[in-house]
């Protein structure tokens, strides 16, 4: 597991888009339980499942 406590806008500042779109690709990966997020906010990001996506 991954734990990155980042914004939808820190993230789509870092990869260089739009925070509409972050918050979309992550509203989809928490619905296959891809990501999650704890109890202050944070992402948890389930590398393996992220890995057998590809």
């Amino acid at each position: 597991m991954l734990k990155a406590p980042l914004t939808t806008r820190e993230l789509a500042n870092m990869i260089g888009t739009a925070r509409e779109t972050v918050s979309r690709a992550l509203s989809q990966l928490k619905q296959q339980d891809i990501v999650t997020t704890d109890e202050d906010g944070c992402y948890i990001i389930d590398v393996h499942a992220l890995q057998q996506k590809r």
